[in-house]
């Protein structure tokens, strides 16, 4: 049915899994107005910021299996300090042995935050066995597009996670691996670049005698 197919392609533009990226500058402006390229908005205005990217690498069909759930705090201290910590849990409810679901979840997780975050404690991290990755060969080069875009690369000696900046973001990356039946919990702790200012309260809180604070917090 037509109807069906255009219900079908309008819900997958709203929920931005069609995207479309054309070498055409004036017509891939004008699809970036419909939000159809899938390019990152300008986030300067903003406080704060999480995105989440799950790349499931070796992991056959096991996506559709994963229960995922995001917690998001953020503890704002006397001198307005904001240290962010990131729960996820993915649960994995396949049954062990199906066919392309019953194996392990493997996912390479990149957390996008603020531009200057800084990285305090990631825990629950556990990276693939060392002998899964191929070594590369003689006469590969790094590609320089990708070098381009992520810049240089730092590694956390304790937890492996990657950090470096990328589209005017900082980024946070590790694996997270869950077995079919089981389930894994990560987090990541994190402060953020700019501190907040309190600001006396007034209007009806202070007509009120209310003691309450505001803070520019976006």
């Amino acid at each position: 049915e037509a109807a069906g197919l255009v219900d079908v392609v309008h819900n997958s533009i709203l929920e931005k899994d069609i995207l479309v990226y054309l070498k055409d500058a004036e017509t891939e402006k004008e699809l970036e107005s419909f939000g159809l390229a899938g390019q990152l908005k300008d986030i300067s205005d903003f406080t704060d910021y999480l995105m989440l990217v799950d790349t499931n690498i070796a992991g056959q069909k096991t996506d559709g299996k994963i229960v995922k759930e995001i917690k998001h705090y953020s503890e704002i201290a006397e001198d307005g300090t904001i240290i962010n910590t990131v729960a996820i849990s993915r649960k994995h409810t396949g049954t062990k042995g199906a066919l392309f679901s019953g194996v392990r979840n493997v996912n390479y997780l990149r957390l996008y935050v603020p531009l200057g975050s800084k990285l305090i404690s990631p825990e629950g991290f556990k990276a693939p066995p060392g002998n899964l990755f191929k070594p590369v060969k003689d006469g590969y080069a790094p590609d320089e597009d990708l070098e381009r875009i992520q810049g240089t690369v730092y590694v956390d000696p304790q937890s492996g996670t990657r950090i470096n900046n990328e589209f005017n973001r900082t980024v946070f990356g590790n694996w997270i691996m869950v077995d079919p039946g089981e389930e894994v919990e990560v987090t990541f702790k994190y402060e953020l670049p700019d501190k907040l200012k309190s600001t006396a309260s007034g209007g009806i809180q202070g007509a009120l005698g209310l003691d309450n604070k505001f803070v520019n917090y976006k």
